[in-house]
């Protein structure tokens, strides 16, 4: 006999909200409240045509001013990639890495203050072959302006997982389609920070 929990993920996968189930993710900050039927509908087949659940916060339902954003959290590119059976493992971030190649790791990072940029490469097998896919984004377009939460006190990890983030939906583009994830999001958003804006990036 299938518990209640398992009941609610298969209805998400179905498609089907309850009232309950939407309130219920509402005061979970996984959806706003009062989001409008149709927004909702659109949000559960997302889920279930990604195989992602909202009650293991894998996905979510961002509003940002009047529109609504079907997001995929980190957990959410995790599972899916592994789901694949294609990514056979990735490299240690990068942290300001110039064009000939030279880099600092996180521990020599911390030592000059915040980071410029994020360098992140995942590998992916296709038709049995190991590529590579590497992706760098930018400090500047990524931090909160305020700079607040998460991004305060632990920021590399934070401007890593925008990058792996971004670097999973390119690398899984296809799988990924109709999804936004949590550095897009937040470019969507509008988060930026001004005050590091014109500092020069050594890597693009």
């Amino acid at each position: 006999m299938q518990t209640k929990e398992l009941q609610k993920i298969n209805d998400i996968r179905e498609g089907i909200l309850s009232k309950e189930q939407i309130k219920t993710l509402a005061d979970a900050s996984i959806i706003p409240h009062d989001t409008p039927g149709p927004i909702l509908q659109v949000f559960a087949a997302a889920c279930a045509a990604h195989g992602l659940s909202p009650y293991k916060r894998e996905i979510y339902l961002v509003k940002y001013g009047s529109q609504y954003n079907t997001i995929v959290g980190i957990d959410g590119l995790r599972a899916k990639a592994a789901r694949t059976g294609e990514l056979p493992g990735r490299d240690d971030a990068q942290y300001d890495r110039t064009a000939d190649g030279k880099f600092l790791t996180a521990y020599d990072a911390t030592k000059n203050g915040l980071p410029t940029t994020c360098t992140v490469t995942v590998y992916r097998l296709i038709s049995g072959q190991r590529h590579a896919f590497t992706k760098t984004v930018l400090w500047s377009e990524y931090c909160p302006a305020n700079m607040g939460g998460k991004w305060k006190v632990m920021g590399y990890n934070m401007i890593e997982k925008c990058a792996r983030s971004c670097r999973a939906a390119y690398g899984l583009c296809r799988r990924n389609s109709g999804l936004a994830y949590p550095g897009r999001a937040r470019r969507v958003r509008g988060y930026h920070n001004p005050s590091r804006r014109n500092k020069p990036s050594a890597c693009r």
